[in-house]
């Protein structure tokens, strides 16, 4: 079958007629047929924030996404409207997937169609300048578009789409950060991780702890506070020096 996604709210098939010169086909109706389908729509957008490097998991949940060809989710540092409004040809990336233009950042990633009810996003890397100033702990608010089927004048949960209350912006926060240089010589089992903001922007499921000679073997987290993360080492782990 062929597919449009098309705005019809209800589902028609048609014939599909083929024309060259002077010939005219009309297809087997029974192999081959022309389908109008209701769009795909978005439910809800989780989570509503993020941290400076991304690479956390962004879902998307709704219905009739396997109709999809692609997804990509876009950050921008101001909303898209008046950009597109200038320019008739849509927003064009280059090959690293991110656009400066006139002191807006724009950030896009590819997503996952893993069924017909959820997409999956990883959140890309916002090379922010404004994130990196030293100290800074002030988040600043993305505005989330996401885009099917790579038509860039019109986005998926935008103000057209089928929830008017659909998340459309994204907070991103400074990088949570570890003290450098922390060494580890201790009987017991449990280690503790020193550092700062470690819960602005990532939850308690977004850590993982790796420890050993080769990043091997993952420390069991216990409890992870704004300043520290409790872990317990593998029970095969020996009473040795261990550096973050």
């Amino acid at each position: 079958n062929i597919v449009s996604l098309s705005q019809r709210t209800n589902i028609i098939s048609t014939n599909i007629q083929i024309q060259m010169d002077e010939y005219k086909q009309v297809l087997d109706d029974t192999k081959f047929k022309f389908e109008y389908l209701d769009d795909p729509r978005i439910s809800q957008i989780q989570p509503d924030r993020s941290i400076a490097s991304g690479g956390l998991l962004l879902s998307i949940q709704g219905r009739d996404f396997d109709i999809l060809q692609s997804v990509h989710l876009i950050l921008a540092s101001q909303p898209l409207s008046l950009l597109l409004a200038t320019n008739q040809r849509g927003i064009m990336f280059n090959s690293d997937h991110h656009l400066w233009h006139t002191n807006v950042y724009i950030f896009k990633s590819k997503c996952q169609i893993q069924n017909k009810f959820l997409i999956q996003c990883l959140i890309p890397q916002i090379r922010d300048k404004r994130l990196l100033v030293p100290n800074t702990q002030t988040p600043l608010n993305y505005s989330l578009y996401v885009e099917f089927n790579e038509l860039n004048n019109r986005y998926a949960n935008g103000a057209a789409s089928s929830a008017a209350d659909l998340q459309q912006r994204l907070t991103i926060y400074p990088d949570p950060n570890l003290e450098e240089g922390q060494v580890f010589i201790d009987k017991t089992p449990l280690i503790l991780i020193k550092g700062q903001n470690l819960l602005r922007g990532v939850k308690d499921s977004d850590y993982k702890v790796w420890i050993g000679p080769n990043d091997d073997a993952e420390c069991n987290i216990t409890s992870i506070t704004m300043n520290m993360i409790a872990c317990i080492l593998p029970s095969f782990i020996t009473n040795t020096s261990t550096s973050t």
